[in-house]
């Protein structure tokens, strides 16, 4: 009578057994495998292959040149003041009866950068051309105010503003100037700018415009 009961018995006890050591094995499986993840993860971040330890430094200085380092958020440089002169070919529209002209220009500018891109300068300027085709007064000048926003990218692409008083030898009026440029990163402190800019300058019933393309050099001291 209790025989096949026993029997029954016995072979629940082994499919049990059975099951529990299938569990068992599975999950020694599912741990041993977490734990071989979690210390190739940790090798990972401890250690960095031949392959990608040769390409980091220059990886990292395509990331983040020297000069944006110390940036604001996005990779653009931080505030300090800036030094910059530059020089290159200015072009005179041809505008009534005077033809268009050409010359040599060279500027210089003084300003602060504030960190996220923007900044405020004073700047002058030798257009290198005169306001009228043989005009005996000398080569258009100006000194201006400006500002400039520069994308916080690895080249920082710019545009910007200028207004102020553009002069001969005995003549001035107002001017403005609108630009857009790069500025290349080739070390902390400095960067070169390749510029062009639009002279407006309004003298008697004409408005005179003056092109200039000009390459330069960026300094950048102090600030943080």
């Amino acid at each position: 009578m209790n025989s096949p009961r026993l029997a029954a018995g016995h072979r629940l006890a082994r499919t049990t057994t059975r099951t529990h050591r299938a569990f068992a094995a599975s999950a020694a499986i599912v741990l041993t495998t977490s734990l071989a993840a979690r210390a190739a993860h940790a090798q990972d971040a401890s250690s960095t292959p031949p392959l990608f330890g040769a390409l980091a430094p220059p990886l990292a200085f395509l990331k983040s040149p020297p000069i944006l380092r110390s940036g604001h958020a996005g990779g653009g440089p931080g505030s300090g003041w800036i030094v910059g002169v530059d020089a290159g070919l200015s072009t005179r529209f041809a505008l009534g009866g005077d033809p268009s002209a050409g010359g040599l220009g060279f500027g210089a500018r003084l300003g602060y950068a504030f960190r996220g891109g923007f900044q405020v300068d004073a700047r002058y300027d030798d257009l290198g051309v005169h306001l009228r085709d043989l005009d005996p007064n000398g080569v258009l000048q100006a000194t201006t105010l400006g500002a400039r926003y520069e994308l916080p990218l690895f080249i920082l692409p710019f545009a910007e503003v200028r207004i102020g008083p553009a002069f001969d030898a005995t003549s001035a009026w107002f001017a403005a100037a609108v630009a857009l440029g790069v500025a290349v990163p080739i070390a902390r402190p400095l960067s070169i700018d390749l510029t062009a800019r639009d002279w407006l300058v309004p003298a008697g019933d004409s408005l005179h415009s003056i092109l200039t393309v000009q390459l330069g050099l960026t300094v950048r001291f102090g600030g943080a």
